[in-house]
């Protein structure tokens, strides 16, 4: 998924590390972000006051194979975003 990182940046901004939850804004908003992990597996919850931001909570006890698995669908849900753009 690193390969894909690198095309992030042109559609998640702002980001903010509370506890163990990270949110980050999603230019153009966070429906089709959402809507994209969610059809691949992961789920991600929308959030701020008009749509744009992203809540990621991931459990205390994860393994990196999972957290690593969640990257590599933010980052191919990043993509097919700024595909269609």
């Amino acid at each position: 998924y690193q390969a894909g990182l690198s095309t992030t940046s042109a559609v998640i901004s702002s980001a903010h590390v509370t506890g163990p939850s990270a949110s980050f804004a999603v230019h153009g908003g966070s429906r089709a972000f959402v809507r994209a992990c969610f059809e691949a597996g992961l789920i991600v919850f929308p959030g701020g006051s008009h749509g744009e931001r992203v809540r990621i909570a991931p459990p205390l006890t994860v393994e990196d194979e999972v957290l690593d698995t969640a990257c590599e669908i933010m980052v191919r849900a990043t993509m097919a975003l700024t595909a269609s753009c």
